[in-house]
C-alpha cells in the first residue's frame, strides 16, 4: 500500500476528532478569527522544521514567491469558510460536504494539469457525491441554517481544491520541505489581518477554552501536515482527496457514539438521519476501495 495512502486515511481519522474538538472549544465561547488565527499559527509551527528533515536545508532554485502566497491565501479562505460551516450547522454534515472537495479536484485537475483520470479515480468520485446525498440525512438544522452549511462548506472546499491543484502543480520545483512551510508562514502572516476581527484579545482565553482549543488546533495540524505531505511528495490530489472523505464517515460514527462527551447532541435527530448519514458513508467507503484497489 502507497504512504499516501496511509496518511490520507490517517488524517481523515484526526480531522474527525479535531472537528468535534473545534465544535466544543466554539461552544465554550472561543471565536471564529481567533480558531482560525491559532489553526494556522499550529500549523506553521509544526512545519518549521521540515526543510532540515526533508531537503537538507537546501533553498530551492528558479520558483516564484506566487508560487506560496497563492495556495497559502486559498487555503486561509477555504480554512475560514469551513470555520463558519461547523459554527453554522450540524458538524455531522458539513464536513460531509467538505468532501466534495474531491469532486472540484478531480475537475480542476482535468481542467489545469491536464491529468488523465482513471475509471476507478471517476467511479470514486461519484460514489462520494451520492454518499453526500444521503449523508445530509433528510435532518438537522433547517432553513437558512442549512442552507448557509451548504454555502460555506461547498465554499470551502472549492477553495481547498484549487489549494490542492497548486500544491500537485508547484510543490515539486521546491521540495516538500520548503513548499510546506514556506507556505503556511503566508498563511500565518495573511491571519494578521484576522486581528481587527478578533473577539477581545488575542490571549484573552480562560482555562476551559484553551483545554479544548489546544488539542483541537495541535490534532488539526497534524492532520493537514498528512495531507499537505501526501501531496507534496506523491502528488495524486484526485485519489488522495477521495481517500481523504474518510473524515465524513469517521464524523457521523464519532457523532453518534461520542459525541455528546463533546457537548455535541446531533445525535438527537433520530435514528432514520443518523442512518442514511451512515448509508452515505457507506458509499464513501467504497469509494475508498475503488481508489486503493486501483493502485
Amino acid at each position: 500500500m502507497q504512504p499516501y495512502v496511509i496518511l490520507s486515511l490517517g488524517s481523515g481519522l484526526l480531522y474527525g476528532i479535531s472537528g468535534l474538538l473545534v465544535k466544543r472549544a466554539m461552544d465554550e465561547g472561543v471565536g471564529v478569527w481567533r480558531l482560525s488565527f491559532y489553526s494556522n499559527l499550529a500549523q506553521t509551527v509544526l512545519y518549521l522544521p521540515l526543510p532540515l528533515v526533508l531537503t537538507g536545508g537546501k533553498w530551492p532554485q528558479n520558483a516564484g514567491v506566487h508560487q506560496l502566497l497563492l495556495p497559502a491565501a486559498a487555503f486561509l479562505v477555504g480554512m475560514l469558510f469551513t470555520t463558519f460551516a461547523i459554527r453554522k450547522g450540524d458538524i455531522s454534515i458539513a464536513t460531509p460536504l467538505l468532501g466534495s472537495k474531491v469532486v472540484f479536484v478531480s475537475l480542476l485537475a482535468a481542467a489545469v494539469l491536464r491529468a488523465e483520470l482513471t475509471r476507478a479515480v471517476w467511479a470514486g468520485a461519484f460514489l462520494v457525491f451520492l454518499g453526500l446525498a444521503l449523508l445530509r440525512g433528510g435532518g438537522g438544522k433547517g432553513g437558512s441554517h442549512f442552507w448557509l452549511t451548504v454555502f460555506y462548506s461547498l465554499a470551502g472546499a472549492f477553495s481547498f481544491a484549487a489549494c490542492d491543484i497548486m500544491f500537485q502543480s508547484w510543490a515539486p520545483a521546491w521540495g516538500a520541505g520548503w513548499f510546506i512551510p514556506g507556505m503556511f508562514v503566508g498563511v500565518t502572516v495573511m491571519s494578521l489581518f484576522i486581528f481587527p476581527l478578533l473577539e477581545g484579545r488575542l490571549f484573552d482565553l480562560n482555562r476551559r477554552q484553551v483545554g479544548w482549543l489546544l488539542p483541537a488546533v495541535t490534532l488539526n495540524a497534524l492532520q493537514s501536515l498528512g495531507i499537505s505531505l501526501s501531496l507534496a511528495c506523491w502528488g495524486h490530489a484526485a485519489e488522495v482527496n477521495i481517500l481523504y472523505s474518510s473524515r465524513g464517515v469517521w464524523m457521523v460514527v464519532m457523532v453518534w457514539l461520542i459525541g455528546k462527551w463533546f457537548g455535541c447532541h446531533e445525535k438527537d435527530h433520530g435514528r432514520k438521519t443518523m442512518l442514511l448519514r451512515l448509508g452515505g458513508a457507506t458509499l464513501i467507503i467504497l469509494a475508498i476501495v475503488f481508489v486503493i484497489r486501483s493502485h
